[in-house]
């Protein structure tokens, strides 16, 4: 489930907060981490955009069919940071 979201949510807020979360938020000994990452936005600018983002992928989710739909069309209206947007092209 961590996997999911920190596609989903994290690595698509802005360039290098996922890698930033990890960073102050490492895994202990047993592997878990001692808070969530969204324990760590920022109020005046972190939780916002955070709320933003969610609002927009559920409202997302709710036009799609099945997971793959979904994927395909979070690629398109919220690419993750530093990848290429894959393009619709006809054979």
């Amino acid at each position: 489930m961590g996997h999911w979201t920190n596609d989903v949510v994290y690595s698509r807020l802005a360039p290098g907060v996922l890698n930033k979360l990890k960073e102050i938020n490492p895994r202990t000994e047993k592997g878990y981490r001692k808070r969530r990452h969204h324990q760590y936005m920022i109020r005046d600018y972190g939780h916002p955009a955070l709320k933003e983002h969610l609002a927009n992928v559920i409202f997302l989710m709710r036009g799609c069919r099945d997971w793959q739909d979904f994927k395909r069309r979070l690629e398109a209206a919220a690419p993750k940071h530093g990848d290429t947007i894959p393009l619709p092209l006809d054979d």
